[in-house]
């Protein structure tokens, strides 16, 4: 991301043990939710990515939101737009309970 985002998520998303993924964000905990389901709304229709995914433990994605027009911009290490997507609506469905969230400088 060029420009620094108003709100930034950062997920380091552990493939073996969800449930020990962590988040660091300067959003509030109750607005994730809201913020992640904004962002896979707004990958909808952006078409397949022909790039292989990166085999790793632990993929790292970052999404910044800018909210003076609403818009995201996302660096992942996955490798592949599709992954990245995928990681980010299983933890919005199944572990964002579960996750440690923690401040951007902690």
């Amino acid at each position: 991301m060029s420009r620094r985002p108003d709100i930034q998520v950062s997920l380091a998303f552990n493939m073996k043990d969800p449930k020990a993924s962590t988040i660091r964000t300067n959003a509030k905990r109750e607005a994730l939710e809201e913020i992640l389901e904004a962002w896979c709304h707004a990958q909808v229709g952006a078409g397949p990515d022909p790039n292989p995914a990166n085999q790793a433990e632990v993929y790292n994605i970052t999404i910044g939101l800018w909210l003076a027009d609403d818009s995201f911009g996302t660096d992942a290490d996955t490798g592949n737009k599709g992954l990245t997507a995928g990681i980010v609506m299983d933890v919005l469905a199944n572990h964002l309970e579960d996750v440690t969230v923690t401040g951007l400088g902690e």
